[in-house]
């Protein structure tokens, strides 16, 4: 008996790249696929979501305002990352959580209506709670 054959991974390397999509003001805008970034480009993206949200979220640190520089430039670096021709006129009317949620969503997260955030797997990142003090 023959063994069947199953693919694992279907990569495309001529094809249309599928983007995904987020609104501001009714205005349409894509994400970059993961595909387009660099390992060095995704690695940045992971180290400014832990960083902002920690800095964010962490009563209990003594800040610098060079820590707060520090949390606008990696959230405005990742957001360029995320998306494909996001004016600048545009991303300078976000506010840093908009632009927080901006880069979850491209990492696959979810954000849920009430502020909560759950990973891929339907675990939560960040409560509703925590979200709607932010």
């Amino acid at each position: 008996m023959a063994a069947k054959q199953t693919d694992i991974l279907d990569l495309s390397t001529t094809g249309e790249i599928e983007r995904k999509t987020f609104s501001i003001d009714g205005k349409r805008y894509e994400f970059r696929s993961p595909d387009e970034l660099t390992l060095s480009q995704q690695q940045s993206i992971r180290f400014a979501l832990t960083y902002v949200q920690k800095f964010a979220g962490d009563d209990e640190v003594q800040r610098r305002p060079e820590d707060g520089k520090k949390a606008d430039d990696l959230l405005n670096k990742s957001v360029d990352l995320c998306t494909l021709k996001l004016p600048k006129k545009v991303l300078n009317t976000l506010t840093d959580m908009q632009k927080l949620r901006i880069v979850i969503g491209f990492s696959g997260a979810t954000v849920h209506e009430d502020g909560s955030v759950t990973d891929k797997d339907g675990k939560v990142i960040q409560p509703a709670t925590a979200a709607a003090d932010a």
